[in-house]
């Protein structure tokens, strides 16, 4: 990381994170709840609420920084890999707009695009490119101006996940492919990098939410109590350790399908290696009984971010600079 004097910022509708790094260290991780209706689906429909809130939170924290870093995640972000012919690095650009507007019509309106080139020769050129909806990259710009920090970096969070198992995990735990399963609240991404590279991503609505819809629709309550029942703090119902299981591999069926996709692509297309590691984090994963459904239910080696970290992987992830 080379990050000085910058501020990193995971929102999430329940939960948001503020890491900050100075000189390329993180010396402040911050967890909060995000208020009510002010994210939506990425994006800050608040934002003097918002910047209230991580005022006073800084304040309390005694975080001071002149810059600002988010990690964007929506649903309407698009990351893609991309094979071009060999280009002058000034032609890829517009090469990769009319491609990206020739799949994805008008595409280039409603979206910002960037790339990274991860491998060229003479021949061709390889890569990953992302489009991040405009409207939420501005929300995030207006949010930096009341804050007083100029906006630096924005970047999806597939690729804040891929730079921070390229950084602190793929070496110390001596694996070439993984898959990366971050899990939250409403969201849940499956991330595949082989090598150092991000190749498939997929995200799903879901998460630790479907697990308490599960039990709002066994035990016929709502949300707040599911929740309630779920943390074990149910005043009225109080599960068994197998009933405990039984909605968490429930309220996981779409997480399962959403890996198992991830693992047949790359089978399909890596016939002659393996997946070495599940790399797990998001708050979500601090539920041993996620923990244990993935133990069970791939027959692969299982590693989950240390815990200090844990909750604020794309976070930090959204510092680390690609050269």
């Amino acid at each position: 990381m080379k990050g000085k004097n910058l501020v990193c910022f995971d929102f999430g509708v329940k939960t948001s994170k503020l890491v900050r790094v100075h000189k390329g260290e993180v010396t402040k991780r911050v967890s909060f709840p995000t208020p009510l209706s002010v994210i939506n689906d990425g994006s800050v429909v608040d934002v003097e609420k918002l910047a209230v809130d991580i005022k006073r939170i800084m304040k309390e924290h005694k975080i001071k920084a002149k810059n600002m870093a988010v990690a964007l995640d929506s649903s309407t972000t698009i990351v893609r890999n991309f094979e071009l012919p060999y280009l002058q690095p000034e032609e890829i650009r517009p090469a990769l707009e009319l491609q990206m507007s020739e799949t994805l019509q008008n595409i280039l309106q409603s979206h910002v695009m960037s790339y990274r080139v991860f491998r060229s020769d003479l021949d061709k050129i390889q890569g990953v490119v992302a489009l991040a909806p405009t409207d939420v990259v501005m929300s995030y710009m207006e949010l930096a101006a009341l804050l007083g920090l100029t906006l630096e970096i924005v970047d999806v969070t597939p690729n804040c996940t891929a730079k921070y198992y390229n950084q602190f995990i793929m070496d110390e735990l001596n694996v070439k492919n993984a898959v990366i399963v971050d899990v939250g609240y409403h969201a849940v991404h499956a991330d595949l990098v082989v090598g150092d590279i991000l190749t498939f991503t997929r995200r799903l609505q879901g998460g630790v939410h479907a697990i308490d819809q599960v039990i709002v629709e066994k035990y016929a309550v709502d949300l707040k109590e599911a929740e309630r029942i779920r943390l074990g703090k149910s005043d009225e119902i109080t599960l068994t350790e197998d009933e405990y299981k039984s909605v968490v591999r429930l309220g996981c069926l779409a997480l399962d399908d959403l890996v198992r996709q991830t693992l047949d692509y790359f089978k399909y297309n890596n016939q002659n290696s393996k997946i070495d590691a599940f790399i797990l984090h998001g708050n979500g994963i601090r539920m041993k009984a996620i923990q244990e459904f993935f133990d069970v239910s791939y027959g692969q080696r299982v590693h989950i971010v240390e815990s200090e970290n844990l909750g604020y992987v794309n976070a930090i992830g959204s510092a680390i600079r690609e050269d």
